[in-house]
């Protein structure tokens, strides 16, 4: 009987060991310091348990291993690096883009087919295939067909400004925002007009929001989305709450049979994806890979262009100086050959404009970290001098910690402080991989174009017709809400539009 005891204790220690105990020294047996752990939890408990984001573990990670190229962790069980030199950096995003070409985030298709097409989402030859699908419909040549729409609702927005019972008392510009890049998106997408600034707020946008919400479960399964995957896809939890993708998808099959019903043609997003139907066939481009692409587009260029178009605003409030000269910088460019409206070949001679959002991007980043995953074997030189080289194994996370490397002030002097100027132009100011806000290669945000002349737009048409100004509701210096999943400033950032005359 002891001997069954006996037995059958080792049996238990042995497995105690196995699934808590090994798994822990995979960093140590390559030489790689790493945060101490939690048996049960890793270097995650703190996000676990709600008291801290991962963004906020990866910042203080990246600050306490200052003198190290990388650290390794654990998220959860499973071994994970992150990554702080720079160099090492555009290595990883670009030059060896082919061992880390995946974003380390799997979408159970059958669960969540309207998000499962996503080119952030999705790996391999199947994010290949994506990406060129929708790359057309980012051109330079579309967004010249876009920005004229964009201006329309620019100008819908100063009109909206006009209000006396809206402006009183001063305005929440993330909320505001919203509005607009709700109004945008619906126009260049689909060609609806969302009527964003008809009522405090609208079903488009209210979806939309419930997608990022932070309520209890939603928090839950993105957590689990990201740090269990096995998890969440034998609970088929989905990516989006049903109800949000259900409303999404009743818009876009609404918005198709009008146009088929009516021979509606427009050139915008909603165009070039049935064209491209037309061309591959129902089978090769099914209406589920159809509507997400279309629902790709919606959510992205909403929720993450008008935290960023907030910021601008913001900055451009808090520095009066900058405000001015940025105004001088449109008007005389609008001034040249009497144009009474700017068109998008305009806005890349905005200099002094683009450095300003550049510096926002770099101040404010949304998207606090990166995430890849090895896909090919990768050395990684010695952590320490005289150290030994250290491979990473196809399936290893990534984390390129975006807001650190923007801080750092071995990247950027004085980092907390607001100077377009660093952006004037000489790129040999800017070390290559410190500067990410919209990652870099071959997998950096497709929609950036978009995104930046969406907010080009707001502003333009803002500033001709305001002066800017931080109101007193607006707690600073800034914190941020490192509890959403984009960051944002807690309290929010409440502005004064004073109408120029």
């Amino acid at each position: 009987m002891w001997i069954l005891v006996g037995l059958l204790c080792g049996i238990i220690t042995l497995s105690w060991y196995l699934l808590f105990i090994k798994k822990f020294s995979y960093w140590k047996e390559r030489g790689v310091l790493h945060p101490p752990i939690s048996k049960l939890f890793g270097n995650l408990k703190q996000t676990v348990f709600f008291q801290k984001s991962e963004g906020e573990l990866y910042h203080e990670m990246y600050r306490k291993y200052s003198q190290f190229p990388y650290v390794g962790f654990y998220r959860i069980r499973k071994p994970a690096i992150l990554l702080r030199d720079p160099e090492l950096i555009k290595d990883v995003l670009t030059s060896n883009f082919s061992s880390f070409s995946d974003n380390g985030i799997d979408i159970d298709g059958s669960n969540g087919p309207i998000m499962a097409n996503n080119t952030f989402f999705t790996n391999g030859t199947e994010w290949k295939k994506n990406r060129s699908q929708v790359t057309p419909s980012f051109t330079t040549k579309q967004m010249k067909l876009y920005f004229p729409l964009m201006q329309i609702v620019a100008k819908r927005l100063v009109r909206y400004l006009e209000d006396s019972r809206i402006s009183s008392g001063g305005i929440e510009a993330q909320e505001l925002c919203e509005k607009y890049t709700m109004d945008v998106v619906g126009t260049c997408v689909l060609g609806l007009d969302a009527k964003s600034f008809d009522s405090s707020t609208t079903d488009y946008i209210r979806f939309a929001k419930q997608i990022f919400s932070t309520d209890l479960v939603t928090t839950i399964n993105f957590m689990l989305l990201s740090i269990a995957p096995r998890i969440a896809h034998l609970l088929k939890i989905p990516i989006i709450p049903k109800s949000s993708a259900n409303y999404y998808k009743t818009i876009i099959d609404e918005a198709i049979k009008y146009r088929n019903d009516n021979n509606v043609i427009r050139d915008d997003f909603l165009k070039t994806m049935i064209d491209l139907q037309e061309k591959l066939g129902s089978d090769n481009f099914t209406s589920d890979k159809l509507s997400g692409h279309i629902f790709s587009f919606l959510i992205d260029g909403f929720i993450t262009t008008s935290l960023v178009l907030a910021f601008v605003l913001y900055e451009i409030a808090a520095n009066i100086d900058f405000q001015e000269k940025l105004r001088s910088e449109i008007e005389n460019k609008m001034g040249e050959g009497e144009k009474s409206i700017m068109d998008y070949e305009s806005l890349h001679d905005l200099t002094f404009f683009n450095s300003l959002i550049n510096e926002t991007l770099r101040l404010h980043p949304i998207i606090t970290f990166l995430t890849k995953r090895c896909t090919k074997e990768y050395v990684l030189p010695p952590m320490i001098t005289n150290g030994k080289s250290v491979v990473l194994q196809p399936g290893i996370p990534v984390i390129i910690p975006t807001f650190s490397l923007h801080y750092d002030s071995a990247n950027f002097s004085n980092p907390t402080k607001f100077d377009p100027h660093r952006f004037d132009g000489k790129d040999d100011k800017i070390k290559k991989g410190s500067y990410v806000p919209f990652g870099e290669g071959p997998r950096m945000c497709i929609g950036q174009k978009f995104a930046l002349a969406q907010i080009k737009a707001a502003v333009i048409h803002i500033i001709l017709n305001y002066d800017i100004r931080v109101n007193d509701k607006t707690k600073t210096p800034l914190e941020y809400n490192w509890q959403e999943l984009f960051l944002s400033a807690k309290g929010g950032l409440w502005l004064d539009f004073i109408k120029r005359h």
